[in-house]
């Protein structure tokens, strides 16, 4: 099957109201298939007869369908159709070993499967806007979910995605109704087929009544998404320049005319800035299409710490929308002192395994994150949630950052914490967020400056080391962005060594990064200069170097050296009446920060040493 993907973001869940439609097909699934074709698939990444949808009455009947809910269509008792990927692969067995556990590939059509239902030819011609509408019952663990449709008799199809914000064991509504607008494909079209299309590894897929319908000429642009604040929390010393991006999609029948967004940002900075010039002219249902920084009048660097909310509006020459409220979207972020986060720091009572004693499934789960800067990394913080089989007390855990080897077009270990064991009081509940806290060794071997990380890409994930207790980091809905995991079991293995496999999904595991101003062990020291010191120099500097603070006071007063987990690696009385300086030959690369003393006031700063 030729495949073109389009960069579209489906509204599920919401059934449109459209006035004087006109239904061009139908299809209740009643008795059967109703001439929709089933070809077989590929299960595994070979051919298979057995990967394929079928006609339903009862569910899934797969290992990890318990309940086998059916859908719940208006016609569901009747009959539907489902790609039962659960069942497919291990044919409701239970494994031989682990009675808790399916028998993993030993089903008709082992996982993943690839698998198309496709409808007969349905005339659109002479019809300007075309939608497809269908009721869903949707179970995800690893899948990709497509409407596809051929304006060419089925030789060649366009993929329209949905449920792409359904995250790993999440599910639709037993009845979600999805609608959406294919007239980029099937407008005035003869020789139309729509279809659905999985790709992916376990649980479901059920649909039932599929209408295809011509919708009445209206104005309707909304904005798919928009792309800009990546992450809830930015550490100020990451702070980069906004380089405003949306997607945009005209919903409705008309041409729209002379669009322009606007983004206005409020909070600790301001921004207010529309596109120019607008955008000519957008046809019903075409592809999506992006509005990048370079067509604002500025892009927006933040600067000062605190909250930020920017509101991006979409507009058109026709001043009027069927649904306005579709045309504005949110979004809010924080400029922080030192941590960088993805989620939105609102417990949701769920979570990814990182050991489960059930099957002894161990996986290393994390988030995916940018550096424009370098910066010092003293810690990680990542939150763990408790209840019933998951999280219990015992576990030992260890963060790990990995870095992509180009050269070995993998992504490989960069740095490892210090190990955690977890007690009850660490656990986090669903209205509790508790943060535990990964330090790391100075003088780790696997840095290649201490603890510097330059700028790039990394993924920071956690590790559970012990195999006698359940651990489950904290995931965390709501997050601008679809998320990213690290995970390796048997079935995904990584190579030898320390490489990793690298799984995109669409939920954030409560897993942070803490850079070298977040000295854990004290607080509140920093920018104080009560003795009137100058600035310290150079900086940053190179190990075995000597790092002068000016000083033009007078008296005795008492140095301290920290490094960037707290632990004080210098202390020495000095002489305000010259320059103070610190010797740096025994410290290792990183930042650190300095306390001078005297009758009660206080000077600190920091400083950088690179090898």
């Amino acid at each position: 099957m030729k495949k073109t993907l389009l960069s579209l973001c489906i509204a599920v869940g919401a059934w449109m109201n459209v006035q004087a439609q006109a239904v061009i097909y139908s299809a209740d699934f009643t008795g059967g298939v109703q001439g929709w074709a089933t070809p077989g698939g590929t299960s595994n990444g070979a051919a298979s007869a057995n990967a394929i949808w079928k006609w339903d009455l009862n569910g899934s009947n797969g290992f990890y369908a318990s309940p086998n809910n059916p859908i719940t269509s208006a016609t569901a008792a009747t009959g539907f159709m489902i790609l039962d990927s659960d069942s497919l692969d291990n044919g409701n067995m239970p494994d031989p070993s682990n009675a808790n556990s399916a028998w993993f590939g030993h089903g008709p059509a082992p996982s993943p499967q690839q698998a198309s239902l496709e409808s007969p030819v349905i005339n659109c011609s002479g019809q300007a806007s075309v939608r497809i509408k269908f009721s869903q019952f949707f179970r995800n663990f690893q899948a990709d979910c497509y409407v596809i449709v051929s304006n060419d008799g089925g030789l060649s199809w366009t993929s329209f995605p949905v449920n792409t914000s359904i995250a790993a064991n999440a599910a639709t509504g037993t009845n979600d109704l999805v609608d959406i607008n294919i007239s980029s494909v099937a407008a005035n079209q003869s020789n139309v087929k729509v279809g659905f299309y999985w790709d992916g590894d376990y649980y479901y897929w059920m649909v039932d009544d599929v209408t295809v319908y011509a919708s009445p000429a209206t104005d309707d642009i909304r904005i798919v998404d928009v792309y800009d604040m990546e992450y809830d929390q930015i550490p100020v010393s990451q702070a980069d320049t906004i380089n405003f991006t949306g997607e945009y999609f005209n919903e409705g029948g008309n041409i729209c005319n002379n669009l322009v967004m606007n983004v206005s940002i409020t909070g600790a900075g301001s921004f207010s800035g529309n596109t120019n010039p607008a955008l000519g002219t957008v046809y019903s249902g075409v592809d999506t299409f992006s509005y990048v920084g370079g067509n604002f009048y500025g892009d927006y660097l933040p600067s000062a710490k605190g909250n930020y909310n920017a509101v991006y509006t979409i507009s058109s020459a026709a001043g009027s929308d069927v649904t306005p409220g579709d045309n504005v979207k949110n979004r809010s972020w924080q400029l922080s002192d030192s941590t960088y986060a993805q989620d939105v720091n609102t417990p949701n009572g769920n979570g990814y395994p990182l050991y489960r004693t059930s099957d002894s499934k161990k996986f290393i789960i994390g988030d995916f994150y940018n550096l424009p800067n370098a910066d010092t990394v003293s810690s990680i913080s990542a939150a763990f949630i408790g209840g019933s089989n998951l999280t219990a007390a015992g576990g030992v855990v260890q963060a790990n950052i990995y870095t992509y080897d180009a050269n070995a077009s993998a992504w490989v270990l960069y740095l490892t914490s210090y190990q955690v064991t977890l007690t009850g009081a660490m656990i986090s509940s669903s209205t509790s967020l508790r943060w535990v806290k990964f330090n790391f060794p100075m003088g780790s071997a696997a840095a290649v400056n201490g603890l510097i990380l330059p700028a790039g890409s990394y993924i920071v994930a956690l590790e559970a080391l012990s195999t006698t207790s359940n651990v489950y980091v904290m995931t965390n809905s709501g997050s601008s962005l679809s998320r990213s995991f690290v995970y390796d079991d048997v079935t995904y293995a990584p190579p030898a060594g320390n490489n990793v496999a690298y799984i995109a999904y669409g939920t954030t595991s409560c897993v942070r990064m803490n850079f070298g101003h977040n000295f854990p062990k004290f607080g509140g020291i920093e920018n104080i200069n009560n003795l009137n010191l100058g600035t310290v120099y150079p900086n940053p500097s190179t190990v075995g170097s000597t790092i002068t603070i000016p000083s033009a006071t007078n008296g005795v007063a008492t140095l301290k050296v920290y490094n960037a987990i707290g632990d004080v690696v210098a202390a020495k009385e000095v002489n305000l009446s010259k320059n103070i300086t610190i010797e740096t030959t025994a410290f290792n690369p990183g930042l650190y920060v300095y306390t001078i003393e005297q009758n009660g006031k206080k000077s600190t700063g920091k400083f950088t040493l690179m090898k």
